[in-house]
């Protein structure tokens, strides 16, 4: 019985850039949905901040269902007057990576109009703040599974991130300084965004 659900695995993407004809492969993103009210959710890829730093547009790859196969998505991340679209976390500089995240929303339409198949963590029901964690007993040596595209290891035929068994390490509030976390979130268009 698998304990990680499919859906989970449709949430994680593999990060790229074209050189040529080919794509070099060099990040991991998660697609998480934040609740726009009811069963309605924005989009939006979370990474590192520095797989976006330096890069005018990146390719995420995706299954298809449909047809059995891939695809490869370009994901701008300027506009047309060299805006960018997505956000650093406030801790991050191009100097200072002390908080090395970076979120841009994405548009589910396209992705549905062309078939592809993809997940999204919901923040409110599929993540926990540090005290969430504790209340719920997650602590030291809670065991937790990791998804991702490490070393470049992105196979050409089917989108399946490597899955990875960890521990958390640190979970207690001595440990761990809380801060609560904000983006500065892009508007792009306010309903075509909306996934249900």
């Amino acid at each position: 019985m698998a304990m990680i659900p499919k859906n989970y695995f449709n949430a994680v993407v593999a990060i790229g850039s074209k050189s040529g004809t080919t794509t070099q492969w060099f990040g991991t993103g998660f697609i998480v949905g934040k609740n726009a009210g009811g069963s309605k959710y924005r989009i939006f890829l979370v990474t590192c901040g520095h797989v976006l730093d330096g890069q005018s547009e990146v390719i995420l790859r995706f299954n298809n269902d449909k047809t059995g196969g891939i695809d490869d998505v370009s994901l701008h991340l300027y506009d047309d007057k060299d805006k960018p679209l997505f956000s650093f976390h406030d801790g991050y500089t191009y100097t200072d990576k002390k908080i090395d995240i970076a979120a841009i929303q994405i548009n589910p339409n396209y992705l549905k109009k062309h078939d592809i198949t993809y997940g999204f963590f919901a923040l409110d029901k599929n993540a926990l703040t540090l005290k969430q964690m504790r209340d719920t007993g997650v602590e030291e040596g809670t065991l937790v599974y990791s998804l991702g595209f490490p070393l470049r290891l992105v196979c050409n035929s089917k989108t399946m991130p490597i899955c990875r068994m960890g521990c958390i390490a640190r979970a207690t509030k001595e440990q761990v300084e809380e801060k609560i976390v904000y983006f500065w979130i892009c508007k792009i268009s306010p309903e075509d965004q909306v996934v249900q």
